[in-house]
């Protein structure tokens, strides 16, 4: 999910490695984060950004984690047709991230069950992609490509939620080639985020780079 989405002061620091955001979740006392709340009420909000869309089987990898935490009703799933890995939004010149022409099209891993302040993620491994943000308003120091899988309705306690996903920590998902980059368009208020979006720009990514 776009961190530069999110509005000074509502959530807390971002992390700047996996790791520390996995230490940092087991040793929360504060409740989680409301992640609707980073967002505006005004239900005609749009927002903008750069996606890559993970293949079929690792999405349904991704339904069989989220049956971990079904029963928490304070915790919404994020809907197959909603998962993707977060690029930017804003770029430099072109629209586009950066030096996209001589991008080569890449291999992507899933693996791990991690959790932000507010979000389940599965942390995603690719070196290539560090490059790609070039240009964005994403900031490289903590830039922690990532699918979000599970994101909080409300402020909880976490303790449901760890002992669910401890279990999860070190899960493989599997791997797929990234072939395409995909802007897009969707609904970003409190009451429309999760929404299918549009896809405004496609861009194939050469198969030899």
């Amino acid at each position: 999910m776009s961190p530069d989405l999110v509005r000074s002061g509502v959530v807390g620091r971002f992390f700047t490695s996996f790791d520390e955001a996995w230490r940092y979740f087991l040793g929360r006392v504060e409740p989680l984060e409301w992640f609707f709340g980073q967002f505006p009420e005004d239900e005609a909000f749009v927002a903008e950004g750069w996606v890559f869309v993970p293949p079929s089987e690792i999405k349904q990898a991704v339904l069989e984690l989220q049956r971990a935490f079904a029963s928490l009703e304070w915790l919404t799933p994020v809907p197959e047709h909603f998962l993707h890995v977060w690029l930017g939004g804003a770029t430099s010149a072109g629209g586009r991230p950066h030096d996209l022409r001589h991008s080569g099209a890449f291999d992507a891993v899933y693996r791990r069950v991690n959790c932000f302040h507010s979000a389940v993620v599965v942390e995603v491994e690719a070196p290539q992609l560090r490059e790609l943000i070039v240009g964005t308003q994403v900031d490289p120091s903590t830039f922690l490509p990532h699918m979000t899988i599970g994101v909080t309705r409300e402020e909880h306690d976490p303790r449901e939620l760890r002992r669910a996903l401890l279990p999860l920590r070190n899960a493989e998902l599997g791997g797929g080639k990234v072939t395409e980059l995909t802007r897009i368009r969707f609904p970003a208020a409190r009451t429309t985020l999760l929404q299918p979006w549009t896809v405004i720009d496609l861009v194939p990514l050469p198969k030899n780079g």
